[in-house]
């Protein structure tokens, strides 16, 4: 990483000089899985607006109404989704790093 720094002090960076990123942590595949946990959020958010509890008799009439109850609608989070991809990943990395400073150096 300081041969990089070097190269950036030294002259301006040219696309050669950047590393190559692994194909785990490619834009195309993160974006389809930030695309796929934000449309879960928006279908989870819309299904949680208005609940249907079935019809209501009332007396010995036919008179019957649909009975529904609206909550609150639940929005979804971007920061929610984000952390949903990268936290596993990251918490165990930042368990390691935190393990080693504490007990090996």
């Amino acid at each position: 990483m300081n041969d990089f720094f070097r190269k950036g002090n030294e002259r301006d960076l040219e696309i050669e000089d950047l590393y190559q990123v692994l194909p785990s942590d490619s834009s195309e595949l993160l974006g389809q899985q930030l695309a796929e946990v934000w449309g879960k959020q928006v279908e989870q958010s819309e299904s949680y607006s208005i609940k249907f509890y079935g019809t209501v008799s009332k007396g010995s009439g036919t008179n019957d109404k649909a009975r529904t109850r609206t909550t609150k609608m639940k929005s979804p989070s971007l920061g929610k989704a984000i952390a949903s991809i990268f936290f596993q990943k990251y918490m165990l990395i930042g368990m390691l790093v935190f393990i080693e400073h504490c007990f090996i150096g």
